[in-house]
């Protein structure tokens, strides 16, 4: 879930190839057809649509709004990522699961937050 438009989710699918990973009909992004974050329905959307409760769901997001979002959805795990040096999206006592600074350790990340090795 994304709150980019479809031009954005476009070239970042193909241009850093994540469709090997993320099916297009799977993603969910800005379209005008729901309230935008931090209202929760991206998440609810994208829940819906993989067929999971929110509960069942790990959110990763750089923003206030969607850190907002995601807990408004009733997400299993928000977990923020935002670059060393910038200010963070955790304001007026926003709180998550895991704060990141990059995904170097992207092996480590997904090994905690899924309790297997990848």
């Amino acid at each position: 879930a994304t709150g980019s438009p479809k031009l954005n989710v476009d070239f970042y699918l193909k241009e850093l190839g994540l469709e090997r990973w993320f099916s297009y009909d799977n993603v969910i992004y800005a379209t005008g057809e729901f309230n935008c974050k931090p209202a929760p329905d991206i998440y609810l959307i994208a829940a819906e649509r993989l067929g999971l409760t929110p509960a069942e769901c790990a959110v990763f997001e750089d923003g206030t709004s969607g850190i907002t979002a995601a807990k408004a959805a009733g997400a299993g795990k928000v977990i923020a990522v935002w670059e060393e040096g910038y200010p963070s999206p955790l304001r007026d006592g926003l709180t998550v699961d895991e704060t990141h600074h990059d995904f170097k350790d992207w092996k480590q990340i997904f090994t905690s937050l899924f309790e297997k090795s990848f």
